[in-house]
């Protein structure tokens, strides 16, 4: 949302934004909540998007990173929150607040365009989502750890990732597949070399390779 400004623009929005933390299992948005008062911006630590069924029963439709921007959606359409966010770790984030997002997006045309892609680029992201529906279990499961990867040191293409504090049952909910399928393709790529399980953590040891894997095993089964 930041790229492209200059200086002052940079130092006008770090003046409006406000600094807060958030706990492990806190909720920073309530599905139904009135209109958000002020975006957040993740600045350390991973928030679960999710909607509740009215049995109870959840949907998990997003793992924001840190620099996803939460509440964008529902602050521009003026409705409600339409998920609840849950921070998956300790959580900071940066507020800012609407009256002040609106000041600056009239003052800075940089802000606006980046504004407006960010929404754009969400909104792809949703249907392409949407479209992994029609692939086969295996396929979905690995594109979305691929997605998940938390990367270590110097962030390079080959190197390590992990995905953690993930249960088996929010990863059924965001492949969109059964949980059994889930325990069995995870099975499947550890058998292969590709990822190393523990409690709360599955490990990749090279990122580019298991990219590589996916897209042979795409190949394959279609």
């Amino acid at each position: 949302m930041l790229s492209g400004l200059n200086e002052n623009e940079l130092r006008r929005i770090l003046q409006t934004q406000t600094r807060r933390h958030y706990h492990r299992g806190a909720l920073i948005y309530h599905e139904n909540d009135p209109t958000p008062r002020h975006i957040s911006i993740i600045e350390r630590g991973r928030v679960r998007s999710y909607i509740a069924s009215q049995n109870g029963k959840e949907f998990t439709h997003r793992i924001n990173a840190p620099g996803s921007i939460l509440g964008l959606f529902s602050f521009f359409a003026a409705s409600p929150v339409f998920m609840s966010m849950e921070c998956l770790d300790d959580v900071d984030v940066y507020q800012i607040s609407s009256e002040n997002l609106m000041m600056l997006m009239e003052d800075i045309p940089r802000l606006s365009l980046n504004v407006t892609r960010t929404i754009s680029k969400l909104y792809i992201e949703s249907v392409s989502r949407s479209s992994q529906a029609f692939k086969p279990a295996t396929i979905r499961l690995g594109r979305l750890l691929s997605g998940l990867l938390t990367s270590h040191p110097n962030d390079a293409p080959s190197g390590s990732g992990d995905v953690r504090g993930l249960t088996q049952q929010h990863l059924t909910t965001l492949a969109g597949i059964s949980r059994t399928w889930v325990a069995i393709t995870l099975a499947q790529f550890e058998a292969d070399g590709m990822i190393r399980r523990s409690r709360g953590l599955i490990k990749v040891p090279d990122k580019a390779a298991f990219a590589a894997y996916i897209t042979q095993l795409e190949a394959q089964i279609g």
